[in-house]
């Protein structure tokens, strides 16, 4: 009887323990997308999941989606986010990112950002001893736009190692050239750390070395999936650890698969167990940041593509329930159609040397702009964060037209103002009138005569230039065409000069050739003096004028006549004085 009793009471505890528990679970399972968020505690990215890991972050692209995601994973406790690290070449993706980056900040991200070398739009590129100076400006400049625009943490670059041409430039070289740059970058960007991000497999290398005056140096850890990673993530983990501290480094990316998810396994529930291994590990190494990243997608690698969320987006949250975007009650933003309103600009009636823009909007902006000498040209390309520009080539009225774009996108009109350059001399040489001094010319047979000098080879009563290379430009231009240099042609001429593109026979060649000289119908006498004038830069002496002008009126071809001015010794000395390259034809 007791003993019936006994098994009685024993019945009775169990089916009332396991009642209670039917409670407590039902309880437990109230999903968060239930829970009522007010805007402040999106904006504030208030912590929801029962158990997020606070050092866990996540890495998110800038897409159209960009906004919408960054809201959920705000409210979802994911504060910090790294952005993009954009390609420094690829103008359009760099101001997209920027613009990015200006809206998270504004919702109270702490964003994670700097710029790659990463090929991008230009598929051949590779860092070697040529680009690299380009490249390591580019760093600093992008340092002091993060510096200017609230960013929390800037990164020298990523995995640039597998970014050079391994010819003048190593792998092995990168960490001696990042840590050159850091103590410059430092200088810059002071409102947080300035980090480097290494690919995993040089992470030896770099603790051989040490970081130097790097704050931070981080990597990109992923466990396996194709073979390109191995379960060496745990000792890369460790070895970080031991070298840096838990203060000197962190992982940026970290994922199943550098290539997707279900490389690893198409199973959503060993996905999810995966990943849980790994949060637990790397919490227990010491670590205390790690950007959960997935570079395959842009729904940062927990969104499928019917709009439902993998089983892993749990194991991040730390929580049975997410809390999605329908949930959130986002208070709406205005619809911005405003255009921004470029600032600083104004004409300049005083005559200078060089004249150098500085402009900006009453918005954050990117602009784009165009330097000429018409008044009514529109700049065209993408948009930039330039915000000065100088000209100080050519004479005469130049313009600048600026345009900008606010981050809704909205352009602005086109703002032109108009300075004045005075590039020359303003002294005049005047031509001489002594008949006593003489020089040799050659005549057509070779022999050599004299005739009187009209003054400094360098002058023929023309005004001077400062650049010799741009003065003999501006002859051809007075002695051939008859006018004064259009500022767009003297510099092509001159540029072309200067890099060796073109000697000065060719460039002469040009203009004696061109349709504009053609036009003008010359007479044989009269082309023979324009050549004395070009080549020699004096009158023609009767002797030789009589030989070349009778040679073409017996049948010789200008370019006949031409080919002896060029190759004369004369021409040479003349382009010796201008300090150019005077070829021959």
């Amino acid at each position: 009887m007791l003993k019936n009793l006994k098994h009685s009471i024993i019945f009775v505890s169990i089916a009332i323990i396991l009642i209670l528990i039917v409670f407590i679970s039902l309880g437990a399972s109230k999903p968060i997308s239930n829970i009522n968020i007010e805007t402040d505690s999106v904006r504030k990215g208030e912590v929801l999941g029962n158990g997020k890991w606070p050092g866990l972050g996540m890495g998110i692209f800038s897409t159209s989606s960009f906004d919408n995601y960054v809201d959920i994973l705000l409210a979802n406790g994911f504060t910090q986010l790294r952005i993009d690290i954009p390609s420094y070449q690829d103008a359009s993706e760099l101001s997209k990112s920027k613009e990015a980056v200006i809206r998270a900040v504004a919702k109270g991200v702490k964003v994670i950002w700097g710029v790659s070398s990463n090929p991008g739009d230009n598929p051949g590129y590779e860092i070697n001893e040529n680009n690299w100076p380009a490249f390591r400006q580019a760093i600093l400049d992008a340092a002091q736009w993060a510096q200017d625009n609230g960013v929390y943490e800037f990164q020298l670059g990523n995995e640039e190692e597998n970014h050079v041409d391994q010819v003048t430039v190593y792998w092995q070289d990168i960490p001696g050239l990042m840590k050159g740059i850091a103590t410059d970058a430092q200088a810059i960007f002071t409102n947080g750390n300035v980090s480097y991000s290494c690919s995993h497999d040089t992470i030896y290398t770099w603790i051989e070395e040490g970081k130097g005056s790097i704050d931070i140096l981080a990597s990109n850890i992923y466990r396996g999936g194709n073979g390109n990673f191995n379960n060496a993530w745990q000792t890369e983990i460790g070895n970080l650890i031991s070298a840096f501290g838990e203060n000197g480094t962190y992982i940026t990316e970290f994922s199943l698969s550098y290539t997707s998810l279900a490389d690893y396994s198409e199973d959503e529930e060993l996905q999810a167990e995966a990943l849980n291994e790994m949060i637990d590990y790397i919490k227990a190494s010491g670590m205390t940041r790690a950007f959960y990243f997935a570079w395959q997608t842009d729904a940062y690698g927990v969104i499928k593509s019917d709009g439902t969320y993998r089983q892993l987006w749990d194991v991040l949250t730390g929580s049975d329930g997410t809390l999605l975007e329908e949930d959130l009650e986002v208070e709406e933003q205005p619809d911005d159609s405003t255009a921004p309103e470029i600032t600083g600009l104004s004409d300049d009636t005083t005559p200078t040397d060089a004249k150098t823009w500085t402009w900006d909007a009453d918005e954050p902006a990117t602009f784009r702009y165009l330097i000429d000498d018409q008044s009514d040209s529109v700049p065209t390309g993408d948009y930039s964060d330039t915000k000065t520009a100088t000209q100080s080539d050519g004479d005469g009225t130049y313009y600048i037209h600026v345009q900008a774009k606010d981050t809704a996108g909205n352009e602005s009109e086109v703002v032109t103002v108009s300075a004045i350059l005075e590039t020359t001399d303003p002294e005049e040489t005047e031509q001489s009138d002594d008949t006593t001094q003489t020089s040799s010319s050659t005549s057509s047979s070779g022999s050599k005569k004299t005739s009187g000098s009209s003054g400094s080879s360098r002058s023929r009563g023309k005004q001077q230039y400062k650049d010799p290379v741009k003065a003999f430009t501006a002859r051809l231009y007075q002695e051939c065409l008859g006018r004064s240099p259009d500022a767009g042609g003297l510099n092509e001429w001159a540029d072309q000069l200067k890099t060796g593109a073109k000697t000065g026979a060719k460039v002469a060649y040009g203009f004696v050739f061109s349709e504009e000289f053609l036009q003008r119908n010359v007479s044989n006498g009269e082309y023979v003096t324009i050549l004395y004038r070009v080549f020699f830069n004096r009158e023609p002496d009767s002797g030789g004028y009589n030989d070349w002008v009778g040679h073409l009126n017996s049948g010789k071809s200008r370019k006949w006549v031409l080919a002896g001015f060029i190759n004369s010794q004369e021409f040479k000395n003349l382009c010796a004085e201008y300090g150019i390259n005077p070829g021959s034809i």
